[in-house]
């Protein structure tokens, strides 16, 4: 039986999102976690070249604060092994009607000490509102993130009122968003071009993964993805520039989480 219900279905014809629950198995999910909890602790410790940085968050305090690591499935045999029995092909298909999907970036995005409130932004251009779509794979509970349906204003395909947004990096409330609360074990569908900004004040562990129209689905492929990505320089900023940064977030203001849990 399809994880897709006729709820998900409705919800992703009318919003643009629709958020399926229990995909992962308990003890798959288990593994994985830990197996993404391992990989983590080898970005922290400059193991793995292929990543991205907050440069806010000193490397005297726990060493570098990873915000992800691109094409995970080459570190992580685990997760390779996963991708292509997840059931997310069915998914997708039963949610789009597509004939076909391509995996078309996977990135493992982490942080644990590190308040994390992104900009308004979009995925992807309206011109593929139907024919990309974003699936966030969540290996921890995780809530706050902020997106605004296809009929909102702001995600309008016919209205540049996103596009405006993404260019003023904006990071306060909108009119009509809609906040997720997602589990882990679920994953998070939306079409690509929705304007939503992550938002976690708890540490976070989730898989974002962005599948294209294709002629055919090749599942057995997904892991084998390569996305070309110039290795992270971990001495080109100075320690001065960090600190300065880190005192900016370390102060509370308006629009804008401080760096340190509560």
């Amino acid at each position: 039986m399809s994880a897709v219900t006729h709820s998900h279905k409705t919800d992703f014809d009318a919003l643009g999102f629709t958020l399926v629950e229990d995909v992962i198995p308990r003890d798959q999910l288990v593994a994985l976690r830990e197996d993404l909890k391992r990989l983590w602790k080898r970005a922290k410790n400059k193991d793995i070249a292929s990543v991205r940085v907050y440069e806010d968050f000193p490397y005297f305090l726990g060493g570098v604060n990873v915000a992800g690591v691109e094409d995970p499935f080459v570190h992580t045999p685990m997760l390779a092994a996963w991708m292509p029995s997840s059931g997310l092909d069915q998914i997708l298909a039963d949610l789009t009607g597509w004939r076909g999907a391509e995996l078309e970036l996977a990135r493992v995005h982490m942080n644990d000490r590190f308040k994390y409130q992104g900009f308004w932004h979009r995925d992807a251009k309206v011109e593929k509102a139907n024919s990309s779509v974003v699936a966030v794979i969540y290996f921890e509970d995780e809530e706050g993130f902020r997106i605004t349906p296809s009929r909102n204003k702001y995600s309008a395909a016919d209205l540049e009122l996103g596009d405006d947004m993404q260019k003023r990096h904006f990071q306060g409330p909108l009119q009509g968003e809609h906040i997720v609360t997602a589990p882990a074990g679920s994953v998070f569908f939306m079409k690509s071009y929705l304007l939503h900004r992550g938002y976690n004040n708890k540490p976070r562990l989730h898989l974002h993964t962005r599948f294209i129209e294709a002629p055919v689905t090749n599942a057995a492929g997904w892991a084998q993805y390569r996305n070309p990505v110039s290795p992270y320089d971990f001495g080109a900023s100075k320690p001065a520039a960090r600190l300065r940064r880190l005192a900016s977030y370390c102060i509370p203001r308006k629009d804008r989480s401080s760096l340190f849990q509560a």
